[in-house]
This record gives C-alpha cells, sequence and structure tokens, in this order.
C-alpha cells in the first residue's frame, strides 16, 4: 500500500512538473568571479566532501603499486649518497 501511494505521488509530481509553463524572463545565469576563483571554491568543495574521497580512495586503490614508492625511495637515497 505505501509503495504504490509513493509510486502514484511521484508519478503527480512528474506530470505536474510537466505541465508547469516555463516562467517568464528565467535564464541561466554565469557563474560570478575569475577561473581561478571558481576552480579554487569547487576544489575546497570537493576536498570537504568525505563521500568523494571515500569513493576515489576506493576506486583509485586497486591501481596503485605500493612496491613503486619503495622503488622511488630507494633511486633518492642512491642518488643522495653519490653526491
Amino acid at each position: 500500500m505505501l509503495r504504490w501511494g509513493g509510486i502514484a505521488y511521484l508519478v503527480w509530481m512528474a506530470l505536474g512538473w510537466i505541465a508547469r509553463k516555463p516562467e517568464e524572463g528565467a535564464q541561466v545565469r554565469a557563474a560570478d568571479g575569475t577561473p581561478r576563483a571558481l576552480y579554487v571554491q569547487a576544489l575546497a568543495t570537493q576536498l570537504a566532501n568525505p563521500k568523494a574521497i571515500i569513493f576515489f580512495v576506493s576506486f583509485l586503490a586497486p591501481f596503485l603499486d605500493t612496491k613503486a614508492a619503495w622503488r622511488w625511495r630507494r633511486r633518492s637515497r642512491s642518488t643522495r649518497s653519490r653526491a
């Protein structure tokens, strides 16, 4: 019963949205600010989003080579000792 009520409500909302007339003078406004400011704002928003961090860590983890970091550290130490 609850499921069918939810379906009916969603259909009613969709039909109302489709039948609605567009508002007069409704226009899309461009974002204010320089490209750098917009980039910094978007970066801060994504870094503050814990779901995005968890997604990228879980998605990229299988592609990382854990031994590559150790090879890089060994190589950098050996070049320092030669100098």
